[in-house]
């Protein structure tokens, strides 16, 4: 979509976010304070920071996008 994603570091987000312009988004632990710290650095942001990370991020989409499936991995693995 090309916009920042603001998570918790848990579960398979963490990992997927974690390779994307938007790891810098991600809440410390889980906790209200930290995703408030993450949401308000993403609103700290100017324009033009806002616009180069929707470029980066629309490259990253593009790049993982482009790659194997992650059905066609496990079928791969399991054959």
């Amino acid at each position: 979509m090309g916009v920042p994603v603001v998570a918790f570091p848990i579960g398979g987000q963490a990992e997927l976010i974690g390779v994307t312009p938007s790891a810098s988004f991600l809440a410390e632990r889980v906790s209200a304070k930290t995703f408030i710290r993450a949401v308000r650095h993403v609103a700290s942001i100017n324009p033009q920071e806002a616009l180069k990370l929707r470029e980066d991020i629309a490259l990253t989409a593009k790049r993982i996008n482009s790659g194997p499936t992650l059905a066609y991995a496990l079928s791969d693995a399991l054959s």
